[in-house]
């Protein structure tokens, strides 16, 4: 859930909790690992391939889009391919009717 959601559903305002990182460390480590649990809690749920799993998954992807989303094509480079043929081609065989 977003910080701020988050805030705001325990009575928080959106600038209170923001301030309150800002002025203490052990609120923003407290809320930094609470994130890091539960994407850890939705990657084992993502890899289960039980129930929910797609959802997890799919939110990993647009939450944490560096760490879960799939390349996009464009970040994907075609492998380059060279074949070289020694002592060329074998005979055709006798009898063989398909274009040269």
């Amino acid at each position: 859930m977003p910080l701020t959601l988050a805030a705001e559903a325990e009575g928080v305002g959106r600038t209170t909790i923001y301030e309150a990182m800002e002025a203490d460390a052990a609120i923003l480590e407290r809320i930094t690992r609470a994130r890091a649990i539960g994407a850890k809690t939705l990657t084992v749920l993502a890899k289960s391939g039980e129930k929910g799993s797609a959802a997890a998954l799919w939110f990993l992807e647009r939450r944490y889009r560096d760490d879960y989303a799939p390349p996009k094509k464009e970040d994907v480079q075609p492998a380059e391919v060279n074949i070289t043929i020694v002592g060329g081609l074998p005979p055709r065989p006798k009898g063989d009717v398909s274009p040269p």
